[in-house]
């Protein structure tokens, strides 16, 4: 999986997107990213997928040298497939991690704003809930409950992140090192926010960015009742530490 020497002139910063059921969005989506940022490079990390997702992914593999495929034999959660992800992006030392859906919620657009702004920061945020940023085609109970849940995040953990639960984000590779990401065994929304805490336990430059989130257009969302309970169940032993 490492990438060979003729493309480390590139080798700088690496898209990690983790996907189930994706086969819909993820060949769109990796061309728009192409053609808003050519020179950077895309992990998939695919949890065998039966709608052929990683098929697609392997096609594009012979179209463009820097995207890839981490392909996983059994479904293991967003967690351990970012862990997984960013395991393999540290081997190839990039510098910088970028987190985000495959659903098209994430507009790459804003990728070059994140990256411009590392100068500065150790993490950028893509945020829904500071000026500027908003959510589309969401129904009112999700906006609700994400508001609430971000809210009490930042109550409870005593937190200065607006959006605690955003999936859009770019840290710098030594960060990740820092915090000890490996460790980090929350799944789901879980996950975003326990490595949040963590980078901001340890005093690192945190800077939020408005997007603007817009809801999947296809395929089906992975958001259930069990991982609203993890992530319920994750903030209490995070309060406790």
């Amino acid at each position: 999986m490492l990438l060979q020497k003729k493309h480390e002139i590139i080798n700088k910063g690496v898209i990690l997107i983790p996907t189930y059921n994706e086969s819909e969005n993820i060949e769109k989506l990796i061309r728009k990213i192409k053609a808003i940022i050519p020179q950077i490079a895309i992990f998939v990390i695919d949890d065998s997928s039966p709608d052929g997702t990683a098929m697609i992914v392997r096609n594009l593999e012979n179209e463009f040298a820097d995207v890839k495929l981490i392909f996983r034999k059994e479904k293991k959660g967003l967690g351990a497939a970012y862990i997984n992800g960013m395991t393999v992006a540290l081997k190839n030392n990039f510098d910088y991690i970028i987190m985000m859906d495959s659903d098209f919620s994430h507009n790459p657009s804003y990728v070059p704003i994140m990256l411009n702004s590392m100068k500065k920061f150790d993490v950028v945020i893509g945020s829904r809930y500071i000026k500027g940023g908003c959510i589309k085609n969401w129904p009112m109970h999700r906006k609700i409950m994400s508001f609430i849940a971000n809210f009490m995040i930042r109550i409870l953990v005593d937190s200065k992140i607006r959006d605690s639960t955003s999936g859009f984000r770019c840290i710098k590779s030594e960060i990740l090192k820092k915090i000890d990401y490996s460790t980090i065994h929350s799944q789901g929304y879980s996950f975003l926010y326990e490595m949040l805490w963590r980078i901001e336990r340890q005093k690192f430059k945190i800077l939020e960015i408005p997007i603007t989130f817009v809801d999947r257009k296809f395929g089906q969302t992975k958001i259930s009742q069990t991982e609203i309970f993890k992530a319920a169940n994750t903030l209490i032993k995070l309060i406790f530490k």
